[in-house]
This record gives C-alpha cells, sequence and structure tokens, in this order.
C-alpha cells in the first residue's frame, strides 16, 4: 500500500490542478500479527473534465505493485466541477469592487476542492465561494481563523447582498 500511496500522490500536478492525497489508511488487527487487508482513502481533486476523465482513468487504472496481492479500487462520492459563468463573473467584479472599498482584496481563481458551491455553481446559478473570514492551515490540525478578518468579512456580505437586492448586479 505504501508503493501505491508513493505512486499516486507522485501524479499530483499542481499547474493543472490535478491532485492526489491519501488521508486515511487502515490495516492490520494486531502489532504481531502480518495484516491481510489494507484501506486507503484517496481525495482526488481535478479543475475540468477533461482532468477528471484523466482521475478516473488513473483510479481504475491503478494495479497492484506486488503479485499475489489483490487490488480494489472503489469510487466515492463526488462533486460536480463548478467552473464559473457570466453571473459568477458579475457577482465577483461586485464583490472585488466592495471589498476594495474595504481594503480586502479578493482574488479570483478556480480551484481544486469540494463545497456546496460546487452544486449550485454547476447548475449556472451564480455562486462566490471562498468568502469566509481568512486565516491559514486548511484542513490541517494547524487551521485557525484570523479574528480581525470577521468584522469586514461581514460587512463585504452585507454589501454585496445589498447590492444583489437592489439589481445593481447582473446575474442573469
Amino acid at each position: 500500500m505504501a508503493k501505491l500511496i508513493d505512486d499516486l500522490e507522485s501524479r499530483t500536478d499542481t499547474e493543472r490542478l490535478i491532485s492526489y492525497s491519501v488521508g486515511v489508511v487502515n490495516g492490520g488487527e494486531f502489532a504481531n500479527v502480518v495484516p491481510t487487508r489494507c484501506v486507503a482513502e484517496v481525495l482526488a481533486v481535478a479543475s475540468s473534465e477533461a482532468n477528471l476523465a484523466e482521475v478516473r482513468h488513473t483510479m481504475q487504472s491503478l494495479a497492484s505493485p506486488l503479485p499475489g496481492v489483490g487490488l480494489e479500487v472503489t469510487s466515492g462520492p463526488e462533486r460536480p466541477l463548478f467552473l464559473p459563468g457570466l453571473g459568477t463573473e458579475a457577482l465577483y467584479s461586485c464583490a472585488a469592487e466592495l471589498g476594495r472599498e474595504l481594503g480586502l482584496t479578493l482574488k479570483q481563481r478556480i480551484s481544486g476542492g469540494g463545497s456546496d458551491g460546487n452544486f449550485t455553481g454547476a447548475m449556472g446559478v451564480p455562486t462566490l465561494d471562498g468568502l469566509g473570514p481568512a486565516g491559514e492551515g486548511p484542513h490541517t490540525f494547524d487551521e485557525h481563523i484570523e479574528i480581525a478578518s470577521l468584522a469586514p468579512r461581514a460587512l463585504l456580505f452585507e454589501r454585496l447582498i445589498r447590492a444583489v437586492a437592489a439589481g445593481r448586479v447582473r446575474l442573469g
């Protein structure tokens, strides 16, 4: 399993936003008993349909590096890709302008990963993600938010909601 994990994670391509991360590995029953089974959970992330097809192919093409050792790959839950449309672009432009007025710099980017925004964005609903508080260390034991970012971000949300409600943003 260690060889497979090393091989799989080495296929991560940050330039193309394709990543493989094994975060959970389980196996064995007791310290002095040879394990007969091992399970690893892989989070695979892709930023486009073509990259997602590559991830699927990679996962289904995995083979055991040792003779006589079986390997089974089972797909888990999948989130749809979220690529911004015109409504999302308009919403981002408004948020960026409002952010500047508050001294915030909002950066537009497509990133791997998943949120509820994947579902609304894939449905064509104008969606922004990542406007919450600033912080560091996402998905680690060191993850934290910066308390000082709470008030400015809340004010940004208020102003963005008011702008949308007033019709100052063309969402469709």
